[in-house]
């Protein structure tokens, strides 16, 4: 997996701002050994899930959808995933 941080939009959706995008500060993990749905899925799938947004094989976390106390949850998640050696 290679991370960063990537700058990039919000999308809020619904009420009185429908498909308005605001800036934001993204994580943006690029696959490796694995694909990019593959990421999402685990992530997602991980206790507590791990909301994530696929777009060009790449996966994004938005900064402002993390609060502090969950960072180390993230950070977990991502060190178990990148320490597979294969997808189970």
């Amino acid at each position: 997996l290679s991370i960063s941080l990537c700058d990039g939009f919000s999308k809020v959706g619904g009420g009185a701002m429908p498909l308005e995008e605001i800036r934001s500060r993204l994580l943006c993990i690029s696959p490796g050994k694995f694909s990019a749905t593959y990421i999402a899925n685990a992530l997602s799938g991980y206790n507590p899930p791990i909301i994530v947004r696929l777009e060009k094989d790449q996966v994004f976390l938005d900064a402002r959808t993390i609060q502090t106390k969950e960072l180390k949850i993230v950070a977990e998640a991502i060190k178990i995933l990148s320490a597979k050696s294969t997808i189970a």
